[in-house]
């Protein structure tokens, strides 16, 4: 079992929704870190992590083509790159 688990992220905190570019490079998540949910994004082959938006709520929904993200809370609806955040 020990084999086949792989970390993706350093600290072991709460995880919010999850999205994975379409070349699989970069996963951005939401993790909670201090008050409440940031937007992180994962290199997935240097390992770093860097928040791009702190405070964050929401679902994350890719459009059509998959060069957008949109962020959709309860109270508003963003829109994402998820290339830049």
């Amino acid at each position: 079992r020990a084999d086949r688990i792989v970390r993706l992220t350093a600290g072991s905190g709460r995880l919010g929704d999850h999205f994975l570019n379409s070349d699989g490079t970069k996963l951005l998540f939401m993790q909670r870190l201090e008050k409440g949910y940031d937007l992180c994004q994962l290199d997935i082959k240097s390992h770093s992590i860097k928040v791009l938006q702190k405070s964050v709520n929401g679902s994350f929904y890719p459009s059509r083509d998959g060069k957008s993200l949109f962020l959709v809370g309860p109270l508003a609806a963003r829109k994402i790159d998820p290339s830049t955040g």
